[in-house]
C-alpha cells in the first residue's frame, strides 16, 4: 500500500511538474512581412505622320513634285508615357535617289548624325539619335520629336520636264522611309553601344 501511494505521489509530482512547465512564457517577437513584387520596366514609341494623301493610311504617303513646291511633312516619333530611360534613334533610308529631286533637313533641335564622317550634318549611314535629355528618366508624360526641320521637303527648283518625264516611265519614284528605335540606357553605355545592341534584335 505504501508502495502504491509513493508510485502515485510521484506520478502526481511529474504530472504538476510538466504543467508547470508547459505554462513557461518565452520571449518571442516576429517582424512583418516584406513583400518583393517584380514589375516588368518597358520603352513604348510610336512613329506617326499626317495622311497627307487622304488615303487613309498615313504610313504610305504620296507626293505630287512640282518644281519649287514646298511640301508639308510632318513624321514625328513619340516616347510614351511610362517609358524607362531609353536611347532614341531615327533611320532614314532613301529609294531612287531623292536627294536629286527634294530639299529637306533633319531637325537638329533633336537629332544628330550617329556617324559623319565629312561632318556635314547628314549621317552617313541614314542613323540618327536623340540628343537632348528629356529620356535620362522615367517618362511621366508623353515626349513627342518632329524628324524634319520646319515639317517640310522642298522640290528642287532645277528640276526639268525631262526629268520628271523619264520618273514615269521608269515608274521608279524617289522614295524616303523613316523608321524608329528605342532601347533602354539601364546598361547601355553609350549611343554607339546602343545602336549596336538594336542591330542584335
Amino acid at each position: 500500500m505504501k508502495k502504491k501511494l509513493i508510485i502515485m505521489i510521484t506520478a502526481l509530482a511529474l504530472i504538476c511538474s510538466v504543467a508547470v512547465i508547459g505554462t513557461i512564457a518565452y520571449l518571442v517577437d516576429k517582424t512583418q512581412a516584406v513583400e518583393n513584387t517584380f514589375t516588368a520596366g518597358n520603352v513604348d514609341i510610336t512613329l506617326t505622320e499626317s495622311d497627307a494623301d487622304n488615303d487613309n493610311d498615313a504610313n504610305a504617303n504620296e507626293y505630287k513634285m512640282i518644281p519649287g513646291n514646298t511640301i508639308e511633312k510632318d513624321p514625328e516619333v513619340t516616347v510614351e508615357s511610362g517609358s524607362e530611360a531609353c536611347w532614341l534613334f531615327i533611320k532614314v533610308e532613301k529609294t531612287n535617289d531623292p536627294d536629286t529631286y527634294l530639299s529637306y533637313s533633319i531637325d537638329s533641335t533633336y537629332w544628330a548624325p550617329l556617324n559623319d564622317t565629312d561632318s556635314d550634318g547628314i549621317a552617313d549611314d541614314g542613323v540618327y539619335y536623340y540628343k537632348g535629355t528629356e529620356l535620362d528618366e522615367l517618362l511621366t508624360s508623353d515626349k513627342t520629336y518632329p524628324i524634319l526641320k520646319d515639317n517640310e521637303v522642298v522640290v528642287k527648283t532645277s528640276l526639268t520636264k525631262a526629268q520628271m518625264d523619264a520618273l514615269k516611265t521608269s515608274g521608279k519614284y524617289p522614295k524616303l522611309t523613316f523608321t524608329a528605335y528605342a532601347i533602354q540606357k539601364a546598361n547601355v553605355s553609350n549611343v554607339s553601344t546602343a545602336w549596336t545592341e538594336i542591330g542584335k534584335q
